[in-house]
């Protein structure tokens, strides 16, 4: 199974493929059913115009071998982050605070795109 959706960046002017979950189940592996699953999200990419397919995996992960494989590549000026409960509840007091100058927040949700497996 692979989860996929579409991202678009501002920065690239561009929708981008953003894979959140890539599962085989463990009988199944070593099978290249993982492969088949990312070819199908990179033929869609192309159709749709996409430069490029992103994902994150843990630097442990023996996925990784399978990630560079493919084509993947590590970018190495990039961090992740997250913000964990504790975190996403300051943030969410934040925002209900009155903003500055009157100014309104805009909240804009991009729903899964699409699940292939």
């Amino acid at each position: 199974m692979v989860t996929y959706n579409e991202h678009y960046y501002t920065a690239l002017a561009a929708t981008t493929m953003h894979v959140q979950d890539l599962f085989v189940e463990p009988d199944h592996r070593q099978r290249g059913i993982a492969k088949l699953l990312l070819s199908r999200v990179a033929a869609l990419a192309i159709e749709l115009g996409s430069p490029l397919i992103e994902l994150s995996v843990h630097r442990k992960s023996p996925a990784r071998r399978l990630y560079k494989a493919m084509g993947f590549e590590p970018v190495s000026d990039s961090l992740a982050y997250v913000a964990a409960l504790e975190s996403m509840t300051v943030m969410a007091g934040l925002g209900a605070r009155q903003q500055p100058g009157g100014m309104s927040s805009v909240l804009l949700r991009s729903p899964t795109k699409g699940a292939l497996g």
